[in-house]
């Protein structure tokens, strides 16, 4: 019971309460894919509560049902959750540097080697968004002119497949620079 799922790109960590029977012996653990075909089995002992199944492919909706076996045999009642994989595995931008000429940032960078439509930038000034955009994969460079002289920004850079507000599928990557007087 009170299953709990944490979803990762290829990998999903179940954590449970055990059943309160003194009985219990195992429990047991299979992993169904979308067309319900069982793609990890697996068992854990009474008091670990815990298992993880790894090898899952992205962007797949799976089932998992939870079987308690007590020390005889017995099975209880499946309980049954479903969950998805993430999307993409997009990682982070390697090589982020940010530098200034005069009263310009410019951020370069090396981009993540999995498949993604671009990245995010954003410009901040302390705690202040300046400015956020996008900029295609391959272009792993961004430029903001016009910026108060002698003043430190940060330029964050995260990858994204499929960018809403709300989501950004990446990790985020940070370098700063300031301005020239």
């Amino acid at each position: 019971s009170d299953v709990e799922i944490t979803v990762k790109a290829k990998k999903a960590m179940f954590t449970w309460t055990d059943p309160s029977s003194v009985d219990l012996d195992h429990v047991l653990i299979d992993v169904q894919d979308n067309e319900g075909k069982s793609v990890i089995s697996g068992s854990e002992l009474a008091g670990v509560q815990a298992y993880t199944a790894t090898g899952l492919t992205t962007g797949v909706t799976y089932n998992v049902d939870f079987i308690a076996v007590d020390k005889n045999g017995n099975k209880s009642t499946k309980v049954s959750k479903t969950f998805q994989t993430s999307a993409v595995a997009l990682g982070s931008v390697s090589s982020l540097a940010a530098s200034a000429s005069g009263q310009t940032i410019t951020a370069t960078w090396t981009d993540p080697t999995t498949d993604l439509t671009g990245v995010v930038v954003e410009l901040y000034k302390g705690d202040t968004l300046v400015e956020k955009t996008t900029v295609a994969k391959a272009t792993e460079t961004y430029s903001k002119s016009s910026l108060d002289a002698s003043t430190t920004y940060k330029v964050v850079v995260t990858p994204y497949k499929t960018y809403t507000d709300a989501k950004l599928l990446g990790t985020a990557d940070e370098a700063t620079a300031t301005t020239e007087a």
